[in-house]
Order: C-alpha cells, then sequence, then structure tokens
C-alpha cells in the first residue's frame, strides 16, 4: 500500500514533467514562429522573442556558475521542502512542482543553448516564458500556505 508522502512525490514528479513539458514544447513554438517574424500582437500582450543570458529580468550573470548555481537552489529547496511542509497538502505538492518545473526548463535551455528563451511580453513587464510564469505561481502557492497555514512544522 502507498503512503500519501508517496502518492505527493509521484504527483510531484508529474507536475514538474508537465511544466517543464509545456515549456520546452512552447520554446519549441517560438523557435519555428519567430524564425519568420520577431514580434506577433495579441490583445493584451505581445509574442516578441529575446534570449536571456543573465539571471532573472535579464541582470547579468552567466555562464556555467549560473547553472551550477540553479542546480544546487533546486536541490536545497526540495530537501528544505521535505523537512517543512506538509506533503498531503495540494499547495505545496502544486508550488514546489511548478517552481521545480520552471527552475528545470530554464536550466535546460541554459545547458543546451547557453540561454534561456523568453516570447511573452505584457506591457512594462519583462518577457519572460512558461517556466518563468510557473515559478512565480509556485512561489505564491507556497507564500500563500506559509502566511495562512498554522500547521507549519
Amino acid at each position: 500500500m502507498a503512503t500519501k508522502t508517496g502518492i505527493s512525490v509521484v504527483k510531484l514528479i508529474l507536475i514538474i514533467f508537465i511544466v517543464l513539458g509545456l515549456d520546452q514544447l512552447t520554446k519549441f513554438w517560438a523557435n519555428i514562429r519567430f524564425s519568420i517574424s520577431p514580434w506577433v500582437p495579441v490583445p493584451w500582450f505581445s509574442f516578441i522573442y529575446s534570449e536571456n543570458e543573465g539571471i532573472a529580468f535579464g541582470l547579468p550573470l552567466g555562464g556555467p556558475l549560473l547553472i551550477v548555481v540553479s542546480l544546487v537552489l533546486m536541490i536545497g529547496l526540495l530537501v528544505f521542502a521535505f523537512k517543512m511542509f506538509d506533503w498531503r497538502k495540494y499547495t505545496i505538492i502544486y508550488g514546489l512542482g511548478l517552481i521545480i518545473g520552471g527552475a528545470v526548463g530554464n536550466t535546460l535551455d541554459r545547458i543546451l543553448g547557453g540561454v534561456v528563451r523568453d516570447f511573452i511580453s505584457i506591457g512594462f513587464w519583462p518577457t519572460f516564458n512558461i517556466a518563468d510564469a510557473a515559478i512565480v505561481c509556485g512561489v505564491v502557492l507556497l507564500l500563500h500556505q506559509s502566511f495562512f497555514d498554522k500547521s507549519l512544522k
């Protein structure tokens, strides 16, 4: 019989792979689409292809050091989460899955191409991708859980 933690880990892995798949699929689409035209206007936002060599919001820091730091942070987040959170809560599973899936997607970009491919532009906000959006949504879920759940260990 499977434990609740075991089932939760399976759900976490599934979410990671779904986010990673969507991220890589949309980046593949962006590479094909933007080889034709670098800009596609859509109501409320635009698709504009850009390559990000830095960290969040294009801040400079790149190369192998960034890949190593990203991997260490992902492992650290998992270790922290296993000790800190109740794995039966969906906000924890989904939050971590979104964060790790997005981080793996962007790290994979850096390993394979040396840059992260961004293509979604909304007003004043820096151009981003599905992985970036997943990371932000995951952080919001974990913050919500941290602030409103009195049963944290």
